[in-house]
């Protein structure tokens, strides 16, 4: 299969970011850019839990890298983009699977900035045992629980480092700019605004 027949109907931006990086505001800038739909964990992810959580668990447990791909492409068939986690871990796959597909990458302004928001917002939840069973029987909290633990269980297996820390968001951040070739990687903080999104994708050639 040509790079160009991989291309066809399939992801044309790719968000990189970890969540609370702006991910929600980044799919507003995405699908105002022409790039429609862009799946997010909240708008897509969630209301579709009982199908789509299993398939992000078992690409995530695929080290078959044609199955795993094979797993991913069904998840974003007929979308244009992504963003948010857990298609943040898989930049990688993206990058070969989408070739033409340019990636964005959303930073806060500090790890202890990042980190700060998770604890006062999705990390004030996820990893509480109590939670996670009062919410057992609640479809898209409980595969979100499911996933949550799977991404800690190997980030710790790969770093040594919970998800929730300061470490990892350095330890992410530059796994994608090793990753990702630079003519294609555009760092970005919301308070930049939108003349480097326009830029990027109107002339590419400002990545480089």
């Amino acid at each position: 299969m040509t790079g160009t027949e991989k291309q066809i109907g399939g992801l044309k931006v790719i968000g990189a970011g970890l969540p609370r990086t702006s991910t929600v505001s980044l799919q507003s800038a995405f699908q105002i850019l022409g790039f429609n739909p862009t799946y997010h964990t909240i708008s897509d992810l969630l209301p579709n839990a009982a199908s789509h959580g299993p398939k992000w668990r078992a690409a995530m447990l695929e080290k078959d890298k044609v199955v795993r791909q094979k797993i991913l492409r069904e998840i974003v068939r007929g979308y244009e983009a992504v963003t948010n986690g857990p298609a943040c871990l898989f930049v990688e796959d993206w990058v070969e699977m989408f070739p033409d597909a340019k990636v964005v990458l959303t930073l806060r302004n500090s790890p202890e900035a990042w980190l700060k928001s998770v604890n006062s917002s999705i990390g004030a939840v996820f990893g509480k045992p109590l939670a996670y069973y009062i919410t057992y029987f609640v479809s898209p909290m409980h595969q979100g629980f499911l996933l949550s633990n799977l991404w800690d269980k190997q980030i710790l297996g790969k770093y040594s480092v919970g998800v929730r820390s300061e470490e990892y968001y350095d330890f992410h951040n530059n796994h994608i700019r090793t990753v990702v070739p630079k003519e294609r990687l555009l760092e970005f903080r919301a308070q930049d605004g939108w003349v480097p999104l326009v830029w990027a994708f109107l002339f590419p050639s400002f990545l480089r």
